[in-house]
């Protein structure tokens, strides 16, 4: 069994609790109702956890597959998992797997607003939507793809990955912000005002009233932490750039008034951290010490974030 540390942040004070799994924990997502959250993780590890009683229970999985990325719909009546070798799972009342288009790794799964479907992204430009007829793939690019998070009240979503692909010829630049719209199935590249580097954009958030998405991420040249902004037209970078500080994690609180970042390391052990940011510049509110930082998430009431951590993966294998 591996040690995990799941904390929360009440908005002034980090708490911790070990739990311990088949595999490390690696995203979660809250039920709309704050009633608990689904954490997945490697082995095939699925766990639901209830702030409340603070109990984890075990939910049986059947896959071995690492997991990577959950969301609940907005009605809370299904939940879609994802994760390596193209793992999609649906929990209502039971759990079932997907029969999948792909080998890729998937890495997040992000449900529209009105809950008509999901979008699922991945390595290796794998991008589907997921709705009531089925999976249908999305076109367009061919790099890892990270994260994704739909606009609050528009019909589009921005998806965000590794701004440099594999092919034969090796590694070559590629764009690393697209935009999604349900009308086109294709990732149309978002302009960028700051100038191309390599760089790993591991999570885009939408401030709940839409009115500013940040997405952060690292420049995998310079090992050094990266913070966008996009305003609905184009991406804009910060001057935030902390050396051997790798976000892995972005989350705005359900008020829009801040939000946390949280970041983990290139080896296994390091001291993960969590940041507060409001706009102007972060600033570390804790730091755990020997765990991987890979996820944070607010309960829809707000009273809580849940933070993930474990000593046993690096937070950005592959």
């Amino acid at each position: 069994m591996l040690r995990n540390k799941v904390l929360l942040y009440d908005g002034s004070e980090v708490s911790s609790q070990v739990v311990e799994s088949e595999g490390a924990l690696r995203w979660a997502s809250w039920r709309p109702d704050g009633s608990e959250a689904l954490m997945v993780g490697n082995n095939g590890t699925i766990l639901a956890y209830s702030v409340d009683k603070r109990g984890v229970r075990n939910v049986s999985s059947p896959v071995k597959a690492n997991l990577r990325g959950v969301e609940f719909s907005p009605d809370g009546r299904l939940a879609v998992i994802v994760g390596n070798s193209g793992t999609i799972l649906l929990l209502s009342d039971l759990l079932r797997r997907l029969e999948s288009a792909t080998s890729s790794n998937l890495r997040r799964v992000a449900w529209k607003p009105d809950g008509s479907g999901a979008l699922i992204v991945g390595n290796e430009g794998a991008a589907y939507f997921l709705a009531s007829r089925g999976l249908k793939r999305v076109y367009g690019v061919g790099n890892n793809l990270r994260s994704a998070a739909w606009h609050p009240k528009e019909d589009y979503a921005v998806v965000v990955g590794n701004s440099v692909k594999a092919t034969l010829a090796g590694l070559v630049p590629a764009p690393g912000f697209y935009r999604f719209d349900t009308d086109s199935f294709f990732l149309t590249q978002i302009r960028q005002t700051s100038p191309e580097t390599p760089k790993d954009l591991t999570c885009v958030s939408w401030k709940p009233d839409g009115s500013q998405c940040i997405i952060v991420g690292y420049d995998q040249t310079w090992q050094t932490s990266e913070l966008y902004f996009f305003d609905g037209k184009s991406v804009s970078a910060s001057d935030w750039k902390e050396e051997n500080l790798l976000p892995t994690g972005f989350a705005w609180h359900p008020s829009g008034r801040y939000g946390l970042i949280v970041t983990g390391g290139v080896n296994r052990g390091e001291t993960g951290m969590v940041l507060s940011y409001d706009g102007v510049k972060p600033s570390v509110i804790h730091r755990e010490p020997d765990y991987n930082i890979s996820c944070v998430t607010w309960n829809p009431r707000g009273d809580y974030a849940l933070i993930l951590g474990s000593r046993g993966a690096r937070s950005f294998s592959a």
